[in-house]
């Protein structure tokens, strides 16, 4: 932060990070990550440093057609679209979250709010499903998922959202996530 505030417009730092309390079989609580910050960059900029970081890397890869494919790119509304029949416009209306969990089995708690039946959707439902067949970059998430990304310009008729996107691998292993910083 210090470097940007001097000047600097592109930033790299791979280095040693610590989060304890994930656990997983893709979680560990020590490991190394590539940080950086590019000024005057839109997602489409992130997106293609990402593709060709992967292009650059595919030889080293067990499979190195899959990211050699050109990634999918889709939005949160859109998948939930797709897999799950929902809309993401009203975000203070948790019936339709509420009622897609009880028909897939998931019971839900009266005080479980917009995001909370959110993540159970995501993860029970979509999360899986990414990343398949070629690397996904999925975008525009719910404003109220990323607490410092930028809100993007509310369209009619649409949800808030916010300058965010994550890149998913292989059936949902997350892989990367940025977003425009406030």
């Amino acid at each position: 932060k210090r470097l940007l505030g001097l000047g600097f417009d592109n930033i790299f730092q791979m280095g040693p990070c610590f989060r304890k309390g994930d656990r997983g079989h893709w979680h560990r609580e020590e490991f190394h990550m590539l940080e950086w910050y590019r000024c005057f960059a839109d997602l489409d900029h992130i997106g293609a440093d990402l593709t060709g970081l992967f292009r650059r890397l595919a030889p080293f890869a067990q499979d190195p057609d899959y990211f050699t494919r050109e990634p999918e790119r889709v939005t949160c509304a859109e998948w939930f679209a797709r897999h799950l029949g929902l809309e993401l416009r009203d975000h203070d209306n948790t019936a339709p979250r509420r009622q897609a969990l009880a028909e897939r089995g998931i019971q839900t708690l009266a005080e479980d709010d917009w995001d909370t039946l959110y993540f159970l959707l995501f993860l029970n439902f979509i999360e899986g499903k990414l990343g398949l067949e070629r690397p996904t970059f999925v975008s525009h998430y719910p404003a109220s998922q990323a607490a410092l990304a930028k809100p993007a310009p509310l369209q009619p008729g649409q949800m808030p959202s916010c300058y965010r996107m994550e890149v998913y691998l292989r059936g949902g292993i997350e892989l990367a996530n940025g977003f425009y910083e406030l």
